[in-house]
């Protein structure tokens, strides 16, 4: 949950400042990196809790067809 609000929050910001630079107006670009890596962070811990939980239901339905086999 932190992971996608924190992605959110990090795209909305960074397209933010996309708009900015796009229209020739002065942006931090320590702070526009910063905020895109971090977005990218947010994105791939995401992706990882995601990964994580699909291997954690494979598991326990192999255990539970494994377990309804043996009886």
């Amino acid at each position: 949950m932190v992971g996608t609000i924190g992605t959110l929050l990090c795209l909305g910001q960074g397209i933010n400042q996309l708009r900015k630079l796009a229209s020739d107006q002065e942006v931090n670009m320590l702070a526009f990196g910063m905020v895109w890596s971090m977005a990218i962070v947010c994105l791939t811990f995401v992706g990882v809790c995601v990964q994580s939980f699909r291997a954690a239901r494979k598991a326990r339905q192999a255990a539970e067809a494994a377990g309804s086999t043996a009886q």
